[in-house]
């Protein structure tokens, strides 16, 4: 019996030996092939070479953007965040990743962007290749013209009434301080209802009118507004198993504890993955109040194109144009196409023997779209407005503010808003210097948006920088990190990058300030960069003028800042 045991105990341990032997080769085999990879050559922490852990922990505590900014401050323009991940942020990279070319090829986008879908389908913003963004883009992109947009306003005076509203607004429920004239009010909700009421009108016949006192669309904005941890979840999303095993994790050890966990924020609602919730899963369609208000708001537009009471000119809502399409789609006589898993795409043949696929967008694909659009400007316009009242009513930019009502008061504009301005005084207040200037200067120090655009290196990999990276890695870019580069926005080591300083506009030289404004990253770049950006800057640039032309002009005896360039 003792020789049984004993052969037993020699046996499970040569078993175990060999068990760990395997393990420790396997180990050995991981490590190798990690660190020899090309991604191991590029710059980055070390452990970074072998795990996602580093990047999960940065996203889950919401550090992400400062975490991958500083790794650009260490190693350079091109750093490793995983084995996986690398993020770019030098001239050169950001224009081989984020425009490409039909010859090089383009990146995709990463998967990230498949969260934002609306309705179950896919818009611009969410599409993955550059040809389904293409098509989409081309239906919409003259509403989006920068002389579209001016002819628009100049004949109809929409976002200048929505100037008015906000003042109004103002007069009307801002709260009383001491004993002059100045009221308080919530300036960032003021700044998204401005916003929400100009987009709406260029997306919808009926717009919002959350500045005249909705309380119903009101409510709906300021809950769609995101807090950091819901920007944050984007990315928690991409390592969601791990992040719910973490927060499992904590929660059992807060419990064992007996200890307060604290709450990171409201949590995104469930469409936030970019999957169809209907009407029997939500009250709303779409999952959210917001979402079922837009797509009612498109179905409104709609009806009014098929009884004739608006056409598709640019003139008319961009929703009029995204339901011709899909109106065109379903009288055509063409055969349906295979199904695709997209609720918002019609594919169709021309004919039973041709394979050629025609699309055309759906009810959802239509209503997906004007809600991308509808929350982009929401967030963008709002956002940077909200951080240009509250920078420019600090004590240390008063003489901003003293540069910036004079230019304002000079350009003579009416005291009435229910005319809409001549091309010349819109003309004008585009050529703004001081305007332009601060405008420039808080969308490159607060961007809207502060964390990676990502997109997918295409097969075969790409060189960047002297760095080989393989295909199928993820690869972004950070715009405030890009807004941030010294080399470009302080050449002369004298306005530091960290602040916010609207005079480095004006100092620059002429090819300086060119490559400033190419390195501006806030609206992105290359085909894919943000189509609204003409009506977001007309936006913001119609109430810095319409508030501080109202302004006086005597603030305090500090020497006024010279406006001119150099």
């Amino acid at each position: 019996m003792a020789t049984i045991v004993q052969t037993l105990s020699v046996h499970q341990l040569s078993t175990a030996s060999w068990v760990c032997l395997f393990a420790l080769l396997a180990l050995i085999a991981f490590v190798i092939r990690q660190s020899t990879s090309p991604i191991a050559r590029i710059p980055g922490p070390l452990l970074t070479k072998f795990t996602i852990l580093p990047i999960v922990y940065q996203d889950h505590i919401g550090n992400r953007t400062k975490w991958t900014e500083g790794l650009h401050r260490q190693y350079g323009p091109v750093v490793r965040l995983s084995p996986k991940e690398v993020s770019v942020s030098s001239s050169a990279s950001i224009r081989d990743v984020f425009t490409g070319s039909a010859k090089a090829g383009y990146y995709p986008k990463a998967p990230i962007f498949n969260i934002f879908q609306h309705y179950g389908a896919r818009n611009a913003f969410s599409s993955i290749h550059s040809e389904n963004h293409s098509w989409r883009r081309k239906i919409v992109a003259g509403n989006y013209a920068q002389t579209a947009i001016v002819a628009k306003e100049a004949k109809h005076g929409s976002l200048w009434k929505n100037v008015g509203r906000f003042l109004n607004m103002i007069k009307r429920e801002g709260t009383t301080s001491g004993s002059g004239p100045a009221k308080s009010i919530d300036f960032f909700s003021a700044c998204r209802f401005y916003a929400a009421d100009n987009v709406t009108s260029h997306l919808f016949i009926e717009g919002s009118d959350a500045l005249d006192g909705d309380q119903e669309i009101r409510r709906i904005i300021e809950d769609s507004a995101e807090g950091p941890s819901d920007v944050m979840s984007y990315f928690k999303m991409e390592f969601e198993t791990l992040n719910s095993a973490i927060d499992r994790i904590k929660g059992m050890i807060f419990s064992l504890l007996n200890l307060e966990q604290k709450s990171t924020g409201r949590s995104r609602p469930a469409t936030a993955s970019g999957k169809q919730v209907d009407l029997e899963q939500s009250q709303w369609y779409g999952g959210t109040a917001i979402r079922d208000w837009g797509f009612k708001r498109f179905l409104m537009t709609r009806d009014a194109l098929e009884q004739a009471r608006i056409d598709t000119s640019l003139e008319s809502p961009v929703g009029a144009k995204l339901a011709a399409n899909s109106m065109e789609g379903e009288k055509s006589g063409w055969i349906d196409g295979p199904p695709v898993q997209d609720a918002g795409i019609r594919l169709l043949k021309s004919s039973a023997s041709d394979e050629g696929l025609l699309r055309f967008y759906r009810n959802e694909g239509c209503a997906s779209e004007c809600m991308d659009q509808f929350l982009a400007g929401l967030d963008t316009v709002g956002d940077t407005l909200a951080y240009v009242l509250q920078t420019l009513s600090m004590t240390e930019n008063r003489r901003s503010q003293q540069a910036l009502i004079p230019e304002c008061s000079s350009l003579d504009l009416p005291q009435e808003y229910d005319v809409p301005l001549s091309s010349k005084q819109l003309a004008d207040i585009q050529a703004a210097l001081y305007v332009e200037a601060v405008l420039k200067e808080t969308l490159r120090a607060f961007p809207a948006s502060t964390t990676a655009f990502q997109r997918t290196v295409p097969p075969g990999g790409r060189m960047l920088e002297g760095h080989f990276v393989p295909g199928d890695t993820i690869i972004g870019g950070i715009p405030t990190t890009i807004n941030r580069d010294t080399s470009v926005f302080d050449r002369s080591c004298t306005f530091d990058v960290d602040q916010w300083l609207p005079q480095r506009w004006l100092d620059a030289d002429d090819n300086t300030l060119a490559e400033m404004n190419r390195r501006l990253w806030t609206f992105g770049s290359g085909g894919r960069g943000c189509i609204g950006k003409h009506l977001a800057i007309l936006e913001m640039k119609l109430l810095i003028v319409g508030i501080y032309s109202r302004c006086s002009t005597a603030i305090d005896d500090e020497t006024p800042v010279k406006v001119s360039k150099k």
